[in-house]
C-alpha cells in the first residue's frame, strides 16, 4: 500500500483539474485515474473508490477532525480497523485546512482571470461548391481579437460547464469560445459559399467582421479587431480529357 502523502497528492491533483464535485459525481473515473498512476495500488484505489461511494466527500464538508472521521467511516460495518485508519488519514489529510483555503481561491478563478483580457481566436475557413461540371475551393483565413463586454452572458454561456467544474481554468475558458467562435464561423461560411446552386461562390467579399459582430452580441463579446482575407481556387472541371489509349 502507497505512502498516505502520495495517494492524496494524486486524489488532489484530481480535484485541483476536475473540480470538487468531480469525486462525488464519477467515482468511476477517479478510480480509472487512480490506478493507471503510480502512487496509488489497484487495492486502495478500490477501497478510495467504495469510500466515495459510501459518500465521504459529501461528509468531508463539515467534518474536521481525524477521529471524527474515523467513526464516520467505523460505522460502516464492512471496513477493517486499519482501512478505517488508513482512509480517515487520506480524507483529513486531503481535507486539510490549507486545501480548503486552496479550493475555495480557485472558484471561478479561471473565469475571473479570462474576463480581464482580451483573447485572440485564428480562424481558417474551407467550403466546397460543386456542381455537375466541377467544383471550387474557397478558404478563408482570419485573426480575431475580442473583449469582454457583458459578463453576465459570459457567465450564462459557461453556466453548465461551471456548474460541472467550478475550477475551469482560464486556458480552457479560451478553448471554450473559441471552439464557439470557429464552429459559427465555419457553419456561416459555409452557407454563403453553397447559396446558390449555380453561380460560384466568391471567398474574397466574405464578411468574416460582420458575422463576428453576431456571435458577440449573442456571447457578451465586443470585437477588438478582425483581420482576414478570402481566397476561391480556380473552377476544377470534373470532366477529364481521355488518354489515346480510349482510342486504341
Amino acid at each position: 500500500m502507497k505512502d498516505v502523502k502520495l495517494i492524496v497528492k494524486e486524489i488532489k491533483s484530481v480535484i485541483d483539474r476536475e473540480g470538487l464535485e468531480f469525486l462525488k459525481d464519477h467515482p468511476d473515473k477517479v478510480y480509472d485515474i487512480l490506478i493507471k498512476s503510480d502512487s496509488v495500488d489497484k487495492n486502495t484505489a478500490l477501497i478510495l473508490f467504495t469510500s466515495i461511494k459510501q459518500e465521504l466527500p459529501t461528509f468531508m464538508e463539515k467534518a474536521q477532525s481525524e477521529e471524527e472521521i474515523f467513526e464516520h467511516i467505523k460505522s460502516f460495518d464492512f471496513y477493517s480497523a486499519s482501512v478505517c485508519a488508513l482512509l480517515a488519514k487520506v480524507y483529513a489529510a486531503l481535507y486539510s485546512d490549507q486545501n480548503r483555503r486552496s479550493w475555495l481561491d480557485k472558484v471561478f478563478s479561471g473565469v475571473k482571470s479570462f474576463l480581464k483580457k482580451d483573447f485572440k481566436v485564428v480562424w481558417i475557413g474551407f467550403s466546397e461548391w460543386s456542381c455537375d461540371q466541377g467544383y471550387v475551393d474557397c478558404h478563408f483565413n482570419s485573426m480575431i481579437t475580442l473583449r469582454v463586454k457583458d459578463e453576465a452572458l459570459v457567465y450564462k454561456a459557461l453556466k453548465q460547464e461551471l456548474k460541472v467544474n467550478s475550477f475551469l481554468s482560464e486556458e480552457k475558458i479560451t478553448e471554450i469560445f473559441s471552439k464557439s467562435l470557429t464552429s459559427y464561423l465555419d457553419n456561416e461560411f459555409n452557407d454563403y459559399c453553397l447559396a446558390d446552386d449555380y453561380y460560384e461562390p466568391v471567398a474574397e467579399d466574405f464578411e468574416v467582421d460582420y458575422h463576428v459582430e453576431d456571435w458577440c452580441k449573442d456571447n457578451g463579446f465586443e470585437i477588438v479587431s478582425v483581420q482576414g482575407h478570402g481566397d476561391t481556387g480556380g473552377f476544377e472541371s470534373n470532366h477529364y480529357s481521355k488518354g489515346i489509349e480510349h482510342y486504341l
